[in-house]
């Protein structure tokens, strides 16, 4: 398995099925965020992009790709991926609403949406929201 790549290592068969738990894992984990990237991206993002961009934020954090104990500990802090996650949506909704103001029709649609989205929104928030909106237009 080491000769394949599935491994990284000759495994000592006392410790194998400790280390294909983990392994496996490690690799749903890794799963399971490529289809958040994914989603939050809009499904702009391949499999292999999306691994690759998770791979860059982990390998930010200082640890190596390898570790998979710091894999899981900066997949399960609230400032690991989560951050990056977010910051990949509001770039996603950013870009939607840039290509909405390339077309007269799309401005109408977008003046209908702002006018669904504010009578779905909570009275206190929705103050803040047409202030900030006013900021916007000024």
């Amino acid at each position: 398995m080491a000769a394949k790549g599935v491994v990284r290592e000759v495994v000592d068969w006392k410790s194998s099925r400790t280390f294909f738990y983990k392994r496996l894992n490690r690799r749903v984990s890794e799963w399971s965020l490529i289809k958040s990237a994914k989603e939050a991206s809009g499904e702009e993002l391949s499999d292999k992009s999306a691994l690759e961009l998770i791979k860059n934020w982990f390998l930010a954090s200082g640890a190596e790709w390898v570790d998979d104990e710091a894999f899981f500990a900066w997949k399960d802090d609230a400032h690991g991926c989560q951050t990056h996650l977010k910051e990949l949506r509001a770039k996603r909704v950013l870009s939607q609403l840039s290509r909405l103001g390339e077309s007269a029709s799309d401005l109408d649609a977008l003046r209908q949406g702002l006018a669904a989205l504010l009578s779905k929104v909570d009275p206190s928030s929705r103050g803040q929201l047409i202030e900030d909106f006013t900021k916007l237009a000024e």
